[in-house]
């Protein structure tokens, strides 16, 4: 039974791998999905990614993730991965790691200097999910924040540095003052 299998597979898969799939390891959850949505249950493999990712003594996102970044490559599950994202797809971490995956599963026999369109419905999972953060999240995550602030503090060091001329006594005597 291919539901079973794909189960199965889910499962071994997030036992063996650690940081990243092989090609092999892809390939092999691509071709699971593909042999569930033949049978007619499409929604399988996306209730199977929802299940790895509820599985807490597991610990590893990696799978649920790639197997729902499989399940918004296929078409026949494309109208409703947006509708579980928020079961699989938590934290703004999973989001970027749901975007590369589907980049390398969608890159694969193409050039790789050809741009990868995006479907719709992954678009949207991403309007979604930071349309809903949290304050704190957002705030987390904002990296124009981070870029100003780094731009402000450079300036205000400039600005010090400028006072000092190289030769002068002021610039000797700034130099002693920080060693």
């Amino acid at each position: 039974d291919a539901c079973v299998g794909l189960a199965y597979l889910g499962l071994k898969l997030t036992i063996e791998a650690k940081k990243k799939l092989s090609v092999e390891q892809r390939g092999a959850l691509g071709s699971a999905v593909d042999r569930v949505i033949k049978e007619d249950c499409a929604c399988f493999a996306i209730a199977v990614a929802v299940w790895l990712r509820n599985k807490k003594e597991l610990g590893n996102r990696l799978i649920s993730t790639n197997l729902f970044a499989v399940c918004v490559h296929r078409k026949d599950t494309r109208p409703y991965v947006r509708q579980a994202a928020q079961l699989v797809v938590r934290l703004p971490n999973d989001l970027a790691e749901l975007l590369a995956e589907y980049k390398e599963i969608a890159k694969v026999g193409k050039d790789t200097d050809e741009k990868i369109p995006q479907p719709a419905c992954l678009k949207k999972i991403a309007r979604d999910m930071l349309d809903n953060l949290p304050a704190y999240q957002a705030g987390k995550y904002d990296a124009t924040t981070r870029i100003r602030r780094t731009k402000q503090q450079l300036k205000a060091a400039q600005a010090q540095l400028s006072k000092f001329k190289p030769g002068s006594k002021s610039f000797r005597e700034g130099s002693r003052e920080e060693t």
